[in-house]
């Protein structure tokens, strides 16, 4: 019994000093060190954290994916990443890691090596036998927030860019 409590305290103080060194400013030689050696576990059990949010400069433009699903039929129906002005409150609990991987890696040219994997989880999660999917096309929107030193406050620029990045042909030919 006493084996089983402190093999589960030393689990617990793992985690929380990974979760705090992950918080701290990187900016010294012993936290990049011990980041260096806790990161890898703290991103393979989703415990990550990423502070670009809010430093050292905000976001200056919204952005949001979605793919277009090509099915044999000619059908072409839109899937969209998770949004989450769109989810309710435990949805966005649930979902959030997912939308800020989305949003902020398989959107982003340097993490190519995503895209077709991605391709490949959206046209298996849209399976139909009788009309299965074709091709799947990433799409990424994005719009300009103002500079409310600059302009009115919550004026935003209404045009969404988009850009079509990637296109893959379905090659699964079986349901998940």
């Amino acid at each position: 019994m006493r084996f089983r409590v402190l093999i589960l305290n030393f689990f617990v103080g793992f985690h929380l000093l990974g979760i705090f060194l992950a918080a701290l400013p990187h900016d010294n030689r012993l936290t990049l060190k011990l980041n260096a050696w806790f990161q890898p576990y703290m991103n393979y059990v989703g415990l990550w954290q990423s502070w670009n949010m809010f430093a050292p400069e905000p976001r200056s433009e919204l952005v949001r994916m979605d793919a277009e699903i090509q099915y044999q039929s000619g059908e072409v129906r839109v899937w969209e990443f998770p949004r989450i002005e769109r989810l309710g409150l435990f949805e966005r609990v649930r979902k959030e890691r997912y939308r800020k991987w989305a949003y902020d890696n398989v959107r982003l040219d340097s993490n190519s090596g995503l895209w077709a994997s991605t391709a490949d989880f959206i046209a298996l999660s849209n399976w139909d036998e009788q009309n299965p999917p074709v091709k799947v096309s990433l799409n990424r929107h994005w719009r300009l927030i103002s500079n409310p030193k600059l302009s009115e406050p919550n004026q935003f620029t209404n045009n969404w860019k988009q850009q079509t990045f990637y296109s893959r042909r379905v090659r699964a030919r079986r349901a998940p």
